[in-house]
């Protein structure tokens, strides 16, 4: 939930924009972001027991949060084995329901 109660800018080694960072589908019209924001936690556990979260890499932030990325879909967001090494912003598209995973 990127600038509400989430860092807009990128400051891991990797950055993940789910959904372009923001609204989360299925949130509706979510005005104080709780919502999107307690998103992440669902998708980090699904992460755990899938590396189906296919990303695709971003050459800039604007890029992520607008899902406009032209990079390519080659990096799973969580799951095993890690992504030790990686440096990008990438996004992803998700369910708006669990499973969330669409690769």
């Amino acid at each position: 939930n990127v600038g509400g109660s989430g860092f807009l800018e990128p400051f891991c080694h990797s950055d993940f924009y789910p959904n372009g960072g923001d609204n989360q589908p299925s949130c509706g019209i979510d005005a104080t972001g709780s919502c999107s924001h307690s998103r992440a936690h669902a998708l980090f556990a699904e992460t755990i027991i899938s590396n189906r979260f296919v990303s695709q890499r971003c050459a800039t932030l604007q890029q992520a949060t607008s899902q406009t990325c032209t990079g390519a879909r080659d990096v799973s967001m969580g799951g095993e084995p890690g992504n030790v090494g990686l440096r990008s912003i990438l996004h992803l598209r998700t369910n708006g329901n669990s499973p969330f995973a669409q690769g």
